[in-house]
């Protein structure tokens, strides 16, 4: 099973299309695993966009805006979210914002959210 790529110290820039169609299934089993079938459905057609990296990114960045709490709910669990792909793929795939959105809902920028409203 791969790493999770929030885990890793240093993950590339951007990953190869079959390393992420790896991560993708990987993403798609543990939340079947660890959240039940219902939680995939809308993940489960990534397959659609397979050939095409750039489809398939903005399919997987209009999940990332759908599901936030399925991305927190799976990180918590264990298992590999797509806010963690976005992560580790980073640019050119995703945009800063995209990675922002991703770390904040894993909660991995909790502590610069809290001094911000101060």
């Amino acid at each position: 099973m791969p790493m999770n790529p929030v885990q890793t110290s240093a993950a590339p820039p951007a990953l190869p299309l079959v390393t992420l169609i790896a991560q993708l299934e990987c993403c798609e089993s543990d939340s079947i695993r660890l959240l039940g079938p219902a939680s995939a459905k809308r993940l489960q057609q990534w397959r659609r966009h397979q050939e095409d990296p750039v489809r398939l990114a903005a399919f997987i960045r209009d999940c990332l805006r759908r599901t936030s709490v399925t991305g927190w709910a799976l990180h918590q669990k264990g298992g590999l979210s797509l806010e963690a792909i976005a992560i580790a793929c980073g640019a050119p795939l995703f945009t800063q914002q995209d990675v922002d959105h991703a770390r904040e809902t894993l909660g991995l920028v909790a502590g610069h959210a809290v001094v911000a409203r101060r």
